[in-house]
């Protein structure tokens, strides 16, 4: 890993990820963010430049989140991808995530699923 962490946050909706991004930079003061507005520039974002942690929505236009998690997981079997959703049905079926979060959701409780996976 870096010095730095690298964070992919993907999600259609504007403030969603800005919010995502405030709590990153908050939880990894040195973090280095990439932000797709959907599955499809997430996954070019990654293949320019591997993230070391991924969050992704599920409902996005080109390419939802399932379909992004299959792409990341062909080219990273170890990169933390935790899924946010507001059907908490759907991420208990999407294999190759490593943890989910419920829209809505608290800024603690991302911070708490992002550090046990990728410990500041």
């Amino acid at each position: 890993m870096r010095p730095f962490p690298h964070v992919l946050i993907a999600d259609d909706e504007d403030p969603i990820r800005s919010l995502l991004a405030r709590i990153m930079a908050r939880t990894y003061p040195a973090v280095h963010l990439s932000l797709a507005n959907d599955g499809l520039d997430a996954l070019r974002a990654f293949d320019h430049d591997p993230a070391d942690l991924v969050l992704t929505n599920y409902d996005m236009p080109r390419l939802n989140g399932a379909a992004l998690v299959q792409a990341l997981r062909t080219r990273s079997t170890s990169v933390p991808i935790v899924m946010i959703t507001a059907n908490p049905t759907i991420a208990a079926q999407i294999s190759g995530i490593d943890a989910f979060i419920v829209k809505p959701f608290r800024a603690r409780e991302v911070q708490l699923v992002v550090t046990r996976l990728l410990p500041p």
